[in-house]
């Protein structure tokens, strides 16, 4: 069956097609960390990051340490995400507490938590918790947000259960699926978490996330929040 359509109503069809389009978009780019955790990242491209985040209104920039005071200055209705433990998750406790504790005090909205992996692996959960338990409390003390990296891509399914409930039971507000280091996030790896947390606190997918169709379908299996470092190539 064919439908034939006059021009002006074609015209009328684009145009709603456009503006839902549009609308989706903009509910789409409010679920990105847009991250700039390069080694080398310069201050002239942090400023580029925070135009660019303002340009496709994202949720959040996440950035280092030493960039989150650059950016609170540069972004008024744009969050600021920091990382703490970054990228390998073993240093002391003590640091990981003071590194929050600054974050924080320099403006940061939420942070970015690496649990200690090769602890977890080594079966100390009981350490894992605590530690997390104590750089998650900063968070709370200062009534801000927190997400635990859990590194998905090198634990077993049921490690990711495991590690996805130590965050959970240390009042974590995310489970991150990982640095995107160790490889991409996957539908799998949401799953697994979701299946864990459900629904008791959010999910962020990061990790070789470069698409609309990829962000899409990781938000349609469970995550509230999609870390990436080419919001343009999503949102465009």
């Amino acid at each position: 069956m064919r439908i034939s359509l006059s021009a002006s109503r074609y015209q009328c069809c684009v145009k709603f097609i456009k503006q839902v389009f549009i609308i989706l978009s903009m509910k789409l780019s409010k679920r990105i960390d847009y991250s700039l955790l390069i080694p080398d990242a310069t201050d002239a491209q942090i400023k580029k990051l925070c135009s660019s985040a303002k340009k496709f209104d994202v949720g959040a920039v996440c950035v280092n340490p030493h960039y989150v005071k650059l950016c609170k200055k540069l972004l008024k209705k744009i969050g600021v995400v920091s990382v703490v433990g970054y990228p390998l998750g073993q240093n002391l406790t003590e640091t990981k507490v003071f590194e929050a504790q600054k974050c924080f005090r320099d403006g940061a909205d939420e942070i970015d938590i690496v649990m200690n992996i090769g602890a977890f692996k080594s079966g100390k959960y009981g350490f894992v918790l605590k530690e997390l338990k104590e750089v998650v409390n900063v968070a709370k003390k200062f009534r801000k947000k927190s997400k635990v990296i859990i590194e998905a891509s090198i634990l077993s399914d049921s490690g990711i259960k495991k590690a996805s409930l130590l965050a959970l039971k240390a009042g974590a507000d995310f489970v991150k699926t990982g640095t995107g280091h160790a490889g991409p996030a996957t539908a799998g790896q949401v799953r697994l978490i979701k299946s864990a947390v459900k629904g008791k606190c959010g999910i962020k997918a990061s990790g070789g996330i470069s698409t609309r169709a990829k962000a899409l379908s990781l938000i349609k299996t469970g995550a509230s929040r999609i870390g990436a470092s080419n919001a343009k190539a999503i949102l465009s």
